[in-house]
């Protein structure tokens, strides 16, 4: 009798000790949840109205919902961001180049999109800069437009460091700001992603007044980077992993097209 007992007991405490476990996990799923920093970047990252839309913000959102976190936007200039997410007062940040200064500090997910950052110039006076790429600009005397905070590639780094060049180089905090120092005649070109400007000048009614060069200033996979100290390694591989399985069954395409047909 007593060792019946005892094995009824044994039972009860395992069966407790299952049911804590599986309430703890409960739990920790529901508290799954995450600040995400972000920016205006159309057709990445805006707002039509009130609502918050674009490529990344669906993507992410759709990855994320897979992984069971709820998702807070945080808005803010990019080399803000970047110190949010550094400080892990924002706990991730969309969009991001990979570059050694960030590994410091955050986790990268897989590459869930590529970018290419062209070089845009007044209308009809492309024909005028005789260069293809950025170390042939960086021999003539072009002023040129950039954004705070941004990864404009290797390249671009180590002209940084020669005094003449980044004496050409005029910062801005946004897309737009760079739009208003070219038509000024303050700089003569700025750096950006195709769809951004193209997005971007026809909100602003300039498209007839700007047009790309034929230069590629940079090309790159773009991440998600989770803050060191606001994520673990653990939620970067739930990511990646919902990331594989939405392009699995094809949701991820979906998205893609949404706003890149074929």
């Amino acid at each position: 009798m007593k060792k019946g007992w005892a094995l009824k007991q044994l039972v009860r405490l395992a069966l407790v000790e299952l049911l804590v476990l599986c309430m703890a996990s409960s739990v920790a799923q529901a508290e799954c949840s995450l600040s995400v920093g972000w920016e205006p970047w159309e057709p990445y990252q805006y707002k039509e109205g009130e609502t918050l839309t674009g490529l990344d913000v669906e993507l992410v959102s759709a990855i994320f919902t897979r992984a069971g976190c709820t998702l807070t936007f945080v808005e803010a200039p990019w080399a803000r961001l970047l110190n949010l997410v550094e400080h892990g007062k924002v706990a991730l940040a969309m969009g991001a180049s990979h570059n050694q200064e960030r590994e410091a500090y955050a986790y990268f997910s897989k590459p869930y999109r590529s970018e290419s950052m062209r070089l845009f110039v007044r209308k009809g006076e492309a024909a005028n800069f005789i260069f293809n790429t950025l170390n042939e600009l960086a021999k003539t005397p072009f002023k040129l437009g950039v954004i705070r905070g941004y990864y404009y590639g290797e390249t671009f780094k180590e002209l940084m460091n020669n005094a003449d060049f980044k004496k050409q180089v005029l910062e801005a905090d946004g897309e737009e700001e760079n739009y208003t120092k070219l038509l000024k005649g303050r700089i003569d070109g700025f750096v950006s992603d195709p769809f951004v400007t193209a997005s971007g000048l026809r909100k602003a009614g300039i498209s007839d007044q700007i047009e790309m060069h034929q230069a590629v200033i940079h090309e790159n996979d773009i991440y998600v980077i989770f803050s060191k100290n606001a994520t673990t390694p653990e939620q970067v591989e739930q990511f990646n992993q919902a990331l594989d399985a939405m392009k699995a069954d094809g949701t991820y395409q979906k998205i893609i097209d949404k706003y890149f047909q074929q």
